[in-house]
């Protein structure tokens, strides 16, 4: 088979083959990330700001959209959900990949949050060399916030743009942001030492459980570092521009699991209406789908353990006037309440 091409007959195969080419050279072009747990980042010059995951593919894939705004830092929550920032705005946000809700509302610009080992929720503020630093750890119910810990520049080699993490025993970890060059700077007793250099920017980072960083360099790589001394390039995918931040989850270890829930409402939709979990750990490479019973509940069993969506579906040949609906869960063990309203 051929093609023509500026009057000249061009076989087919080459076509192909300088296609995929094309396609290739735009992916990514390095991925050795760990495998023991999921990677997201953050792009803060993506516009609306999006969460990637990384890794499980030749290209990166969006979990969640903002509607405006972006998205410069984020975090995954002990409910597995994601927190984020955009560090020109006041606000932490949480969401379960569809929606954002307001968590909490600072008086000046946050630049970066994280977890402790604990559960409990830090941010921070900071102006580059403009002044000393400031994290601030959220009440229970999130609705006030208390210094936590002043970053000093003169510690940190005059410049902190905010980004920090922690180590599971609870040390707190910082870096120097988007300056080159940067370094990473670790809590020891009352004070900040220097415990690594690098020639490039290193901004957001999260800590692994073995106690190495990942870290992204404000450009388009990750990198990880072992024992603050050994670095390795683990992911570049030149299709981002500013990559912020770096979060990691480890996803749940049951091998199996089960979801039931009960749509209601809406009865002349339910003979027409199956429910499906598409998975796990947001790849959709699992598919299963169950019409629910005539009193509208529904059980999905022997699911590998994962993140899932679960979203209710109908035959698009019936012309029903319907609400798509989903929603977003961590499946290990039984997950019950999984319920949907049909309209």
């Amino acid at each position: 088979m051929s093609q023509l091409v500026e009057g000249r007959a061009r076989p087919m195969g080459r076509v192909f083959v300088s296609l995929l080419v094309a396609i290739l050279a735009v992916g990514a072009l390095r991925a050795d990330l760990p495998t023991d747990v999921e990677v997201y980042v953050a792009d803060s010059r993506a516009r609306p700001g999006k969460i990637y995951q990384v890794g499980l593919a030749p290209y990166p894939q969006t979990r969640f959209e903002r509607r405006a705004g972006g998205i410069s830092a984020l975090a995954v929550g002990p409910d597995g959900w994601f927190y984020f920032v955009d560090a020109n705005d006041r606000f932490i946000f949480r969401t379960d990949g569809r929606e954002e809700y307001e968590v909490h509302r600072h008086s000046t610009y946050i630049r970066d949050l994280a977890f402790d080992s604990a559960g409990r929720l830090y941010f921070s503020e900071a102006t580059g060399a403009g002044g000393d630093g400031t994290i601030y750890r959220l009440s229970v119910d999130r609705s006030e916030s208390r210094v936590y810990r002043h970053v000093p520049l003169r510690e940190v080699e005059g410049f902190w743009s905010g980004n920090f993490a922690f180590e599971s025993s609870g040390r707190l970890v910082v870096s120097s942001g988007n300056r080159r060059p940067a370094g990473v700077f670790r809590m020891q007793g009352r004070r900040f030492v220097r415990r690594y250099g690098h020639d490039r920017s290193i901004k957001g980072f999260s800590i692994l459980g073995s106690g190495d960083l990942i870290f992204a360099d404000f450009r388009h790589r990750l990198f990880r570092l072992e024992d603050f001394e050994t670095r390795s390039l683990v992911y570049e995918d030149d299709r981002f521009e500013w990559l912020s931040d770096v979060a990691v989850s480890r996803p749940p270890s049951d091998s199996r699991c089960t979801i039931r829930g009960r749509l209601t409402g809406g009865d002349e939709l339910l003979p027409l209406t199956l429910v499906y979990a598409k998975g796990p750990d947001l790849s959709w490479r699992h598919v299963e789908g169950v019409r629910p019973a005539s009193n509208g509940t529904y059980v999905l069993s022997g699911l590998p353990a994962g993140r899932y969506w679960v979203l209710t579906d109908i035959r698009a040949d019936t012309g029903a006037d319907w609400e798509p609906d989903f929603r977003r869960i961590d499946c290990r063990g039984t997950v019950t309440g999984i319920d949907f309203v049909l309209r």
